[in-house]
């Protein structure tokens, strides 16, 4: 989704802000802990209700996972990788839907099961600009067929493509989109 202010998400002005920050503290564009020491401080100039209300604003659209815990200062954070998807067109000019096809134009030149790492070195992009991709690409795939083993740079080892697979990856390519 390319978005380019605030109000076609329906978010304030400072939870943009805020949304925007964190697209651009990821280094790998994968769902992660976001520090809220980093956040907090980051926005000095406002209160920890406005910080906390804004954040709260990018719960509700999914964009991130909070938890307050009894006893400290901070609630524990989690970026979502739907932030990414709102948000990577607007600060870095990439589409992960777009790349996502992009990917999937590779992944019909093979079969069986595709190394990500593989994939990766194949389109030669960033980490950052690759992950968001890698999550548009693999959430279109069946939940079985896509590893659960995390690496340190991917949210996936592998992926299996079957024939049906292929189908929905061609579909993706021709029309650009949906499943």
């Amino acid at each position: 989704m390319k978005i380019s202010e605030a109000s076609e998400v329906g978010l304030s002005s400072l939870a943009f802000g805020l949304a925007k920050f964190l697209a651009q503290e990821s280094s790998d564009g994968r769902e992660a802990h976001a520090p809220a020491e980093v956040i907090f401080s980051s926005f000095e100039d406002l209160t920890r209700d406005e910080i906390k209300g804004a954040l709260y604003e990018l719960k509700i659209l999914h964009l991130v996972d909070i938890v307050e815990l009894t006893g400290k200062k901070f609630p524990s954070i989690r970026v979502k990788e739907r932030l990414f998807f709102f948000f990577d067109y607007l600060i870095y000019g990439n589409d992960p839907e777009e790349d996502a096809i992009a990917l999937a134009r590779l992944c019909l030149e093979k079969s069986g099961t595709v190394p990500v790492a593989a994939l990766h070195k194949d389109i030669q992009w960033d980490l950052r600009r690759f992950n968001p991709a890698l999550s548009a690409l693999i959430a279109r795939l069946p939940v079985k067929r896509v590893s659960r083993e995390h690496s340190q740079d991917y949210s996936a080892r592998y992926f299996l493509i079957l024939d049906e697979d292929r189908a929905m990856l061609r579909r993706l390519v021709a029309v650009g989109g949906g499943s």
